[in-house]
């Protein structure tokens, strides 16, 4: 058997202090989070002092915090590497076969919505409007996977009249040219999942210094770009299928959230994009 963390963990148990049981069940539960976080933080979670973790870590046998931080981010890149839960997906035997798939698949979403539904979701959607409605300006940014979300949103919004929205892009390789002018009064509505794009990290915390805002649609309260924002979406993934429809539909309920805070002029740029599409003959019908 490999020598990791739980192996250590599960050999010194019964011997642990209270204080040092807290600690090993906390990485139990919490080790991917973990990642994200710093020993100050874990101490606050835990209810524990820092020392109290130090002196935990070389109990490990672990030279301090840093040595332990940096195993459990190899063992997590190796477990939430996005493309792992579709080739888990895809080898299950769970699963079934034929239409059995389809059946699973749904059910899994439906559980999906089910924990992304809570009230800390409830108050950060809230709060979520309210940053939007008063933005001066808009960006939004999602990478790799995450750009179709993004798309998604930047799309809805203009279609309820939303012309101070802006779609982030790396296709050309200057997407700090595309906010060099972003001030206090903007806003950024950053997407990402793990394993968090760097190039999404890096641009929020950029809007951030520059004194502007930022929402965040990600997984964990932990993420890289929940920090300073004032608004965070968690979209939970609690099944073994990778899925965005938490996701998604988060984004549904902003943009009819948003549409309803003025419905004469969402109802009269709907209005005007229906009349523009048919003139164009956009669509067969």
């Amino acid at each position: 058997m490999k020598d990791t963390i739980f192996t250590r963990i599960q050999a010194k148990y019964d011997a642990l202090s209270p204080t040092h049981r807290k600690i090993a069940d906390y990485i139990r539960q919490n080790y991917i989070e973990m990642t994200y976080q710093s020993i100050s933080e874990i101490s606050q979670k835990i209810g524990v002092s820092t020392g109290s973790i130090t002196n935990f870590c070389k109990l490990m046998d672990y030279k301090g915090f840093q040595q332990l931080h940096d195993e459990l981010r190899q063992v997590a890149k190796g477990e939430i590497f996005p493309l792992r839960d579709i080739q888990d997906s895809i080898t299950t035997e769970s699963l079934g076969e034929g239409a059995r798939i389809l059946q699973q698949v749904l059910e899994m979403n439906i559980e999906n919505l089910q924990a992304t539904f809570t009230d800390h979701l409830e108050q950060n959607f809230t709060a979520a409007l309210t940053q939007l409605k008063k933005a001066r300006n808009i960006y939004i940014l999602g990478l790799r996977s995450c750009y179709a979300l993004s798309y998604y949103f930047y799309f809805m919004l203009k279609d309820i009249g939303f012309n101070n929205v802006h779609l982030l892009s790396l296709g050309t390789g200057d997407i700090f040219d595309q906010v060099a002018n972003v001030r206090r009064g903007d806003l950024i509505f950053s997407i990402s999942f793990q394993t968090y794009t760097q190039a999404t990290c890096d641009v929020t915390a950029y809007f951030l210094k520059r004194g502007a805002a930022s929402v965040a649609l990600t997984d964990l309260q932990s993420s890289p770009i929940a920090h300073g924002a004032k608004a965070v979406l968690i979209a939970k993934n609690a099944t073994s299928t990778f899925s965005y429809v938490s996701a998604i539909t988060i984004l549904n309920a902003l943009v009819i959230g948003l549409g309803r805070s003025d419905q004469d002029k969402t109802m009269r740029c709907l209005e005007e994009r229906k009349a523009l599409l048919q003139e164009q003959h956009v669509h067969l019908m």
